[in-house]
Parts: structure tokens; sequence; C-alpha cells
């Protein structure tokens, strides 16, 4: 599913980065668009679940997104 905020073109072009996902010292993180750094997360696949739970969130206008977390690492 893609999420769109009101903000976003809508030109029907799906953007993906590839750089919000950030590795240090054997922890994942990851980078949202508002400039905040998220994390630490066990591996990428939490970091990326973590992420669309973020996303969703968003979406949604709510401020609390660690709850909808279901990888349970974040710090």
């Amino acid at each position: 599913m893609v999420i769109r905020r009101a903000s976003d073109f809508g030109n029907g072009r799906t953007w993906y980065r590839s750089d919000r996902m950030i590795e240090d010292g054997g922890k994942w993180h990851f980078q949202t668009r508002e400039g905040s750094i998220e994390g630490p997360f066990e591996d990428v696949i939490d970091a990326a679940e973590a992420l669309e739970a973020y996303i969703g969130a968003k979406a949604l206008g709510l401020t609390q997104w660690a709850e909808l977390s279901t990888s349970g690492t974040q710090a």
C-alpha cells in the first residue's frame, strides 16, 4: 500500500528512498522526511517495519508512532 501525504505531488509516481535505512555499529535506524533518525533496531527488517508504522501513523495524523510498531525493539 502506498500512502501519500497531502503535500505530495499527485503525478501518480511512487518515489522510493533507498537512503532512509542507516546501519551504525550493527544496529539499524531510519531517517524520516522530517529529518529525525529513529532507532536503533536489531536488523534492517525491523527498521523497515518500524518505518512503515511511522508512515502509517503520520498518514493518520498521529504523533506517537512507536506504539504501532510491532518490532518492539525501538529504544
